[in-house]
């Protein structure tokens, strides 16, 4: 069965918990790859690395594949002038529109109707100083509610910032190189709200977020057009399972 692509305003999320992968799923998972992303794997020096990657590109295909009737291995792939992959040229779906993150245990991918999708998840059981990255990273309104927080409460506001952030700059297509101390966002009331400096061209009311909790070590976010306002998105999450030698299974 194909699935509807989700309309303006939707967004479905797939998401796969993953340690390891058995030599049989690995070979199973760089079959499906193009010439472009097993260059990029073979680049890999750290094994935990290349398998966060090699998962993620494969749920990637896998999942394109579940909305189009086109085999998972036959999906071709370019970046636009800031390297944000998108499907390329003859090969894409109309509108058929993806982004995809991956960090320690988790991989995640986001499928919309519109361009304007981010997604990003980051593994929070790590020992960082989120007081000092702020500094180098957030808006001042965002570094004053860090320091106004302690202990885990701090640890996960920052990560709930900083997903957001690299969800935003992903749906923009422009990834890190919009000006990360020029946008900020505010937790407290209901879904995350954006805000924008004066230094920063874009309208808050044209987009909606989301913040999930895939597990206790992980934090992940979700950046899309709105067409509604006040502004809103609806997603749906999906969990998937890599089983046996074969690709992904959907629960």
């Amino acid at each position: 069965m194909v699935l509807a692509i989700p309309p303006q305003g939707h967004v479905d999320v797939w998401i796969a918990q993953v340690q390891d992968l058995s030599r049989d799923q690995r070979r199973s998972c760089e079959a499906i790859l193009g010439n472009a992303e097993q260059a990029r794997l073979a680049a890999f020096t750290v094994e935990e690395a290349r398998t966060q990657y090699l998962a993620a590109h494969s749920l990637l295909r896998n999942v394109l594949s579940a909305y189009h009737p086109r085999g998972p291995s036959e999906w071709e792939f370019t970046v636009n002038a800031y390297g944000r992959p998108r499907l390329c040229g003859g090969n894409a779906v109309a509108p058929l529109h993806f982004s995809l993150s991956h960090t320690r245990g988790l991989v995640a991918c986001a499928i919309s109707g519109t361009e304007e999708i981010g997604i990003d998840a980051e593994y929070t059981n790590r020992d960082l100083s989120c007081g000092e990255l702020a500094k180098a990273l957030f808006a001042p309104p965002e570094i004053s509610a860090l320091q106004a927080s302690q202990g885990v409460e701090k640890t996960e506001l920052f990560f709930s910032f900083w997903t957001l952030k690299e969800a935003y700059c992903k749906a923009r297509g422009m990834g890190l190189l919009l000006p990360l101390q020029k946008f900020w966002f505010e937790l407290h009331r209901g879904d995350p709200e954006i805000f924008f400096s004066a230094g920063l061209s874009d309208d808050r009311r044209r987009w909606g977020f989301k913040l999930f909790s895939p597990s206790p070590k992980h934090r992940m976010a979700v950046a899309a057009f709105s067409p509604t306002s006040p502004s809103t998105i609806l997603v749906n999450l999906r969990r998937v399972e890599i089983t046996g030698s074969t690709s992904f299974v959907w629960r």
